[in-house]
């Protein structure tokens, strides 16, 4: 082999190896654009992501207060990590003294890591407790239009939903789509008095002015509440009997004690001029006292009242009033009950020759009831019912008016005896008592022996004769002498008058 043959085959070895290494480029470029093409896929479809958070169950036109508390990444295992930037709103409060959060460095400048052993209940409890300044801004407010709603957020991350109930999610890039559903726990409250002759506790209950009425307020659904604070009105008829009258407990759905409240702990009464509204009073519960409402727990308030002066006679009767407020600014449905006061009218009179009624002044009597065995006698004062006796003596005397009238306020739905003790001259004093009856309604029905009537007690006194209704035989005997003197007589004078003609 020549040169000239060698020189040629060495310029077709260096060819195919040019040729070779053009290939071998040209699908480097190929694979390095796919990888870039891939990278920058990648890199748009994690940047288009759209991160959400759905509230299910949502309380249409409730707002909703959402804070972005750490950012979220995940690893392709699911793990996650959440951190913090010192330049956060949340910085000072999550590596404050008390916080259930841990924060470690990073290799960043002013990013941290963020870990918990506390559970979510904890957590949640912490954030509860910050008070409307210690609150960073929201991220986000919208107002739920319906039961559903969505609300795009940043990004991944740990979010904290603040409404009348609080709740916590996290979101991952495997799913940015999460959904939380609001309890809808919706606090409520249910008033009731108690009706004294029964012991019974319902809507309505009647009472005497100076009476103590005994409420309860039942508070439902608050085990999911952040804040609450019951509100309790009392009309100008009603004293309430302060602080010391109220107790507070939680029963469970079959109303069985789980626990007593102590105040100045877990709540507190809150009277005068540092009430928030125009209220009579409220309690304020704290966070210790919230946290030990779970889940179908009930909050029974206990309190009282006394029936005053002003109390509404024969109407619309004395109101008590309580609702809620809780959370940010909710407000819950007001409940109320009503205490129903009483009177009697007395209306004194007799008849005159053409039977014309004419009112009678000046007759005296006393009004009692009966407690067990014991006789309890009326103290009255301006008309109206100041409180009772025992001894008959120390009873307010009733006396009637010019206009024949005595008018009693003040009373409760019961039974009364009225009992006149004197007499105008001339006249009768009854010799039994007047039977008295106040329904429920306010109905006045009386008896006096054998008569009897509803509405004013209307007492008729004869002159110089007893009431047919005492038993006595009144003026009959009287007749009786009379016509047998009579009769007497005639014979006598007949009798003398034949002996005349016959001398």
């Amino acid at each position: 082999m020549d040169r000239r043959e060698e020189s040629n085959k060495e310029i077709e070895r260096n060819m195919k190896v040019s040729m070779k290494r053009e290939k071998f480029r040209r699908l480097l470029s190929i694979v390095l654009m796919v990888v870039m093409v891939f990278t920058m896929n990648a890199t748009a479809f994690a940047a288009d992501t759209t991160y959400s958070i759905t509230i299910s169950n949502a309380h249409d036109g409730e707002t909703y207060y959402i804070y972005k508390l750490f950012d979220a990444t995940y690893d392709t295992n699911g793990n996650v990590a959440y951190t913090i930037n010192s330049s956060s709103e949340w910085y000072s409060l999550v590596t404050a003294t008390g916080s259930p959060f841990t924060v470690t460095t990073t290799t960043t400048t002013g990013v941290y890591n963020v870990t918990s052993s506390a559970t979510a209940d904890e957590i949640t409890t912490w954030l509860a407790g910050l008070s409307a300044t210690q609150l960073p801004t929201y991220d986000y407010n919208p107002t739920a239009s319906g039961s559903t709603l969505e609300v795009t957020v940043s990004g991944a991350g740990y979010y904290y939903i603040k409404t009348t109930t609080g709740s916590l999610v996290t979101l991952g890039s495997a799913t940015p789509s999460v959904v939380v559903r609001d309890k809808n726990s919706v606090p409520g409250v249910d008033k009731n008095v108690q009706e004294d002759s029964t012991g019974v506790y319902g809507d309505t209950n009647t009472a005497d002015i100076g009476d103590t009425v005994y409420y309860t307020a039942t508070i439902s659904d608050a085990e999911d509440v952040e804040k609450l604070t019951y509100h309790d009105e009392m009309s100008t008829g009603l004293t309430f009997k302060g602080a010391t009258s109220v107790s507070v407990t939680i029963v469970d759905s079959n109303d069985d004690l789980k626990a007593t409240l102590t105040s100045g702990t877990d709540y507190n009464v809150v009277t005068g001029t540092s009430i928030s509204d125009s209220c009579t009073f409220e309690v304020v519960f704290t966070a210790a006292g919230l946290a030990q409402v779970l889940d179908g727990y009930k909050i029974i308030i206990a309190y009282s009242a006394t029936v005053n002066e002003n109390a509404v006679i024969d109407g619309t009767g004395e109101t008590n009033t309580g609702s809620l407020s809780y959370g940010n600014a909710s407000t819950s449905e007001k409940s109320t009950t009503t205490t129903y006061v009483f009177d009697l009218d007395i209306y004194k009179y007799t008849k005159d020759s053409n039977g014309n009624e004419v009112a009678l002044p000046g007759v005296e009597f006393v009004l009692y009831k009966i407690v067990g065995t014991t006789n309890s006698y009326a103290i009255v004062s301006g008309g109206k019912l100041t409180g009772w006796t025992s001894t008959e003596s120390a009873a307010t005397t009733l006396i009637s008016d010019n206009n024949g009238s005595i008018s009693v306020d003040g009373l409760d739905a019961d039974t009364y005896y009225l009992k006149e003790t004197k007499a105008l001259d001339g006249y009768n004093k009854l010799t039994d008592v007047i039977r008295v009856e106040i329904s429920e309604s306010g109905k006045v029905t009386y008896t006096y022996g054998s008569d009897s009537g509803t509405g004013t007690i209307r007492v008729l006194n004869n002159a110089g004769s007893l009431l047919p209704s005492t038993g006595g035989i009144g003026t009959t005997i009287f007749y009786i002498v009379g016509g047998v003197l009579v009769l007497g007589a005639a014979v006598l004078f007949v009798t003398k008058k034949r002996l005349s003609s016959e001398n």
